[in-house]
Formats: structure tokens, sequence, C-alpha cells
């Protein structure tokens, strides 16, 4: 799960092993075949000018459209933030968002690249595919296993064995195998 602030408050967490990756999923013929930075990496700390940039002309391009995102998520407060003249469905679950995205309910769904790419293979959105940006920075978090707080021992075997998977290119590799790139904490950024 994504490492927030409220959820440290709660909970906690091994060291990242990913970075999340969020951007959109549209359907062909929706009017949102291709949107700006399609493709391209785009970390929102590491230059925030051009982030700016990109975030401008998504904003050109989703004016007056409805993206859905999940409730409670990341992507949620970053379209709350940066994209004030879309309307933001929220939903309880993914698969409610790829419905409304199939039935033309909704023009986008902005949500983590691998939900997306799970959905897209599973056929849950007929002509479903990615488009903009890869997303990643401060907004979206990283990634890491959430457990109690009062199990220290449990959380230093864990570290142990995340590092050692990431010093000796294991996590890179699962990560390329199962996700199509690289969104271990050196690789995704």
């Amino acid at each position: 799960m994504s490492i927030t602030p409220k959820r440290q408050a709660v909970i906690g967490f091994s060291t990242p092993y990913a970075v999340a990756v969020n951007t959109f999923m549209t359907v062909n013929g929706g009017g949102l075949d291709t949107l700006a930075g399609n493709g391209k990496t785009l970390p929102l700390d590491a230059d925030k000018t051009r982030a700016d940039e990109v975030i401008a002309a998504l904003n050109d391009q989703l004016k007056g459209k409805i993206v859905g995102v999940q409730t409670s998520t990341t992507a949620s407060a970053f379209l709350a933030e940066h994209f004030k003249g879309v309307e933001v469905r929220e939903y309880k679950t993914m698969d409610e968002a790829s419905l409304d995205l199939s039935a033309g309910r909704i023009d986008a769904i902005l949500a983590n690249v691998t939900v997306l790419q799970a959905a897209i293979k599973a056929g849950q959105t007929e002509g479903a595919h990615l488009t903009g940006p890869l997303f990643s920075g401060k907004a979206f978090g990283e990634i890491a296993i959430g457990l109690r707080k009062d199990d220290p021992a449990l959380k230093t075997r864990l570290d142990a064995g995340l590092k050692a998977l990431s010093a000796d290119g294991r996590l890179k590799a699962l990560s390329e195998k199962w996700f199509g790139f690289d969104i271990s904490p050196n690789g995704g950024q």
C-alpha cells in the first residue's frame, strides 16, 4: 500500500519496495485517445517546471471532462489539487470505475498504472488503453508492506529481505517481469 502520513499514524510500514506510478486510462474513440505527456515518465518533484507544463496541458484537454478515481487514494487527492476544471467522480472500487468508463459515463480514470494494466489485461474495459504521463513523486508516494507498529522484529526481517532483493537486482527484474517497467524505488523515479 502507498505510504501516507495518515496511514503512518495508524500502522507501520516496511522499507519501500516500489514507487507509486499513476496514469490515465481511456477508451478508444472516447475523445481522449492521447493525453499530453503520453508514455513519458514524469517525476513531479524532480522537474517541477516540466511537471507544471504537462499538468497545464492536461487541464486543457480534460476541462469539462469527468475523471474517475478510487475513493481515498493518492490519485483522488492529486486530481483535487491539480485539476480544478475537471469533474472528479469517486468510486469504492476500480471495477465500478471501469464499468462507468466502458458505459461512457466517465471520460477517463486516474489510478496506479499496475492496477490499470491488470484491468486491461482482464478485459474489464473494452477498448481501454493507458495514456498520459507516468506520474510519480511525493504526491503518489512509495509502496511498502503495511504491518503492525508494535512488531519491530517482523519489520526488521521484511526490510532485510527487501534490501537483499534490491541489492542483487531481483526487485528490478520482478518489477519489469510483472509490470513491464521498473517501479522499484531506484528505477521508478
